[in-house]
């Protein structure tokens, strides 16, 4: 498991800004894009209005620390999550 000062001090130095309500939750503006990045215990939920931005802060953080692309989220927190090109149905 990643140490969460490690990878807060990676993330803060990537030009992530972490949010003063929310411990877990980043944001990175790059021009008129954003990432936006939650860790939850071990899980790394990552979004953005650029897919490419996303994939290269994923490839990013593969390399720095030992990581797996699980894809496209399908649970969390006991809840199933469902997404298509446009939207996002969480039951």
């Amino acid at each position: 498991m990643v140490q969460p000062g490690r990878i807060d001090e990676h993330l803060l130095n990537l030009g992530f800004v972490k949010s003063l309500s929310k411990a877990t939750l980043y944001d990175k503006l790059k021009d008129n894009d954003v990432l936006i990045m939650s860790l939850y215990v071990d899980d790394l939920l990552v979004t953005g209005s650029n897919e490419l931005l996303v994939e290269e802060f994923k490839q990013e953080m593969m390399n720095v620390f030992e990581m797996t692309d699980l894809g496209f989220m399908t649970y969390f927190l006991g809840m199933e999550v469902k997404q298509s090109q446009n939207e996002v149905f969480i039951c």
